[in-house]
């Protein structure tokens, strides 16, 4: 079962259609990047799928669930565009993330050692472990960015949308953004992620789908910028899907990477029929390895299984 399906899916604003007929799937375990110019649609599908916007046609299912009508919100992790992690109300880091559990609680429920664990997990995978007793207004944006992310794994969600995490954070917390979504890809998480541009996220990506005036124009393996933006006007040519190459000489290299990847892509993607650019594939930086992200079905939670349970699966 796909974790999210979009079938024939249109979304309107104020009565104008901004996204049009979108069909995507996203299997266990995948890390999926929208992508496009500003404009195209990519935040509005993603909000979509989220079901934070209602669709004027066509139908999302998460988790075999019509958005809609999923009453496990816990289950979506969702981190929005641009948002900060202070609220003006004095809060320290863990007690932050720790509201990302609220969720999971009965109404006036005390916090248990399961919501302790959560968030003590979510703020390792995030790298901010030593700062959870800081006040959030201490903080710079990208770590606050990666509070924000921490308060969505804390809900042990199975699935992760990121509406452009990386925006207008600087590099050496792009970086530390990145290390996160890789750890949290190695543990078989399902990912989605809405991005203009890759950057340091662009070795972790298992496939990309473009959008230009609001319709899926390409989806297949991971594309440079230059591709996904091209020239203005001039529409991305999709042909036949090519096999992903055994073996990636690119930067996300170790244990996911070369013929170790071609093994997991055949047992995990062996009905991998997307869309790619008509061109032959050159490896590049921006590639990664078909298979980086282990397909893990009966996953119910990023942290569920580890790498090595995974592996024997």
């Amino acid at each position: 079962m796909s974790v999210v399906e979009v079938d024939a899916v249109t979304v309107s604003l104020d009565g104008r259609p901004i996204v049009w007929d979108a069909d995507l799937a996203v299997e266990p375990g995948e890390f999926v990047v929208l992508m496009g110019a500003n404009g195209s649609g990519k935040s509005t599908l993603v909000r979509a799928m989220t079901g934070i916007l209602p669709v004027s046609a066509g139908q999302v299912r998460v988790l075999g669930t019509p958005v809609e009508r999923l009453r496990e919100r816990h289950r979506i992790g969702y981190v929005p565009q641009r948002g900060g992690a202070s609220t003006g109300v004095p809060a320290s880091v863990g007690e932050v993330v720790a509201s990302g559990r609220v969720s999971r609680r009965r109404l006036l429920r005390p916090t248990g050692a399961a919501d302790r664990r959560a968030v003590a997990e979510a703020l390792e995978v995030v790298g901010l472990a030593d700062r959870a007793r800081e006040r959030v207004t201490s903080l710079s944006g990208g770590q606050q960015q990666r509070v924000l992310i921490a308060r969505a794994l804390a809900a042990e969600p199975e699935v992760l949308f990121l509406d452009e995490p990386t925006a207008g954070v600087d590099l050496p917390n792009q970086q530390a953004l990145a290390d996160t979504l890789e750890r949290l890809s190695a543990t078989g998480a399902t990912i989605v992620l809405v991005a203009h541009e890759l950057g340091t996220l662009a070795g972790l990506i298992d496939r990309c789908v473009v959008l230009r005036d609001g319709r899926i124009v390409y989806d297949g393996l991971p594309l440079s910028e230059v591709e996904v933006h091209g020239t203005p006007g001039v529409p991305l040519q999709v042909g036949d899907h090519r096999d992903h190459p055994a073996q990636h000489p690119g930067p996300h290299a170790g244990p996911h990477a070369g013929a170790h990847d071609a093994q997991h892509h055949d047992q995990h993607h062996p009905h991998d029929h997307h869309d790619h650019v008509d061109r032959p594939h050159e490896p590049g930086p921006h590639d990664c390895g078909p298979g980086h992200s282990d397909s893990a079905p009966d996953i119910s939670g990023p942290f569920d299984r580890s790498h090595h349970e995974r592996g024997s699966a």
